[in-house]
């Protein structure tokens, strides 16, 4: 049995727990199955967080826009799980996270551009993550032309 260990130091604001398939395409067996293990893992998190939502996307049409969960999870969030309970829609799913990435380390690099003005040291970061952001650009517009040579 494996051991668990949490930091009971680290104590985020607001965790999310996302069952990121969405509705149109699932079947109708799809819908029976709840997330089940998500559920039990945002349970093992009570205490260790401020606030749990948990969201599944086959059910919640508002956040089942991208752009709409974007945005609410750069504005409510501080930690994010995702469960990955088939491998269908992975890649589209795989390409999600990498989104909310990118717009994190947009975050971090406004973040170090600010903290270069005290310590010019800080550029050196602001340039490993320009240079991961751009690398995940280029993956995710690769992704998106390949879907369109695919589909």
């Amino acid at each position: 049995m494996p051991v668990i260990c949490y930091n009971t130091r680290v104590k985020y604001d607001h965790a999310l727990f996302l069952n990121p398939y969405i509705e149109s395409n699932n079947t109708s067996v799809m819908k029976l199955f709840p997330p089940t293990g998500l559920e039990y893992v945002a349970t093992s998190a009570e205490g260790l967080v401020g606030r749990i939502s948990m969201l599944d996307l086959r059910y919640e049409k508002e956040h089942s826009d991208t752009a709409k969960l974007l945005d609410f999870i750069s504005k409510e969030i501080d930690i994010i799980c995702v469960n990955i309970g088939w491998d269908r829609q992975f890649k589209e799913i795989c390409d999600l996270l990498n989104r909310m990435l990118v717009d994190r380390i947009k975050e971090q690099e406004t973040e170090a551009i600010e903290a270069s003005k005290a310590d010019p040291s800080a550029l050196q970061r602001y340039q490993e993550l320009r240079a991961r952001r751009v690398q995940l650009m280029l993956q995710l517009e690769k992704s998106q032309t390949d879907g369109i040579i695919q589909g």
